[in-house]
């Protein structure tokens, strides 16, 4: 009889632990929700324009567009990857004036007017943003936009994730690759754009 107690005694206690530890581990993963939620939330993100207008950052998802982050003091795949995407879609001729963001991760050097300066030879094609480091990294973080600030013997540069996101209606559709070809990204552009309404 003192067995069968004992072990309905040790049954009772495992449940128990059992109930209180998956109750302290859903208030975790609850709060870890939260947090993801919070960190994705960008109805208070604002950015500048080249021109220097504000614009929020849930409109900019809303619309058709190509999405790239870099840098105007990037050596190499900022002005290939931007001089690709405007060749790309000089070619399509149905491109639904689809819009290309060149979103700065260097707005201590990247004021609105050095963004047009740099993006003047493509007619406005490509449209700059800057804004200040904080809605930067929430709209990088958004998008899961890896960047990395990195000192070198003249200053500093960033390391950063070099695909271009097809964006429409707060969805990404597909990204392309920094190795991608023109072939291959008119492809992806064009299948993007069989999609939009």
């Amino acid at each position: 009889m003192r067995k069968f107690k004992n072990t309905i005694f040790i049954i009772s206690l495992v449940s128990i632990i059992f109930i209180v530890t998956s109750f302290i581990i859903q208030i975790n993963i609850n709060k870890e929700k939260n947090i993801s939620l919070g960190k994705k939330d960008l109805s208070k993100v604002i950015l500048l324009d080249f021109n220097n207008n504000p614009i929020k950052a849930l409109d900019l998802l809303k619309n058709p567009s190509v999405i790239f982050f870099g840098f105007t003091n990037c050596p190499d795949i900022c002005p290939l990857t931007l001089t690709k995407l405007s060749i790309t879609l000089q070619k399509i001729k149905d491109n639904k004036n689809l819009i290309i963001y060149f979103v700065s991760l260097d707005p201590e050097r990247d004021k609105p007017e050095i963004l047009k300066n740099y993006l003047q030879p493509f007619k406005e094609q490509v449209v700059g943003l800057t804004g200040s480091q904080y809605n930067l990294k929430k709209f990088a973080d958004y998008l899961k936009i890896k960047y990395y600030k990195r000192k070198i013997k003249d200053g500093y540069t960033i390391d950063h994730t070099s695909s271009s996101i097809l964006m429409s209606e707060g969805k990404i559709f597909d990204k392309i690759l920094f190795d991608d070809d023109l072939k291959v990204s008119i492809k992806k552009i064009n299948n993007f754009l069989s999609h939009i309404k």
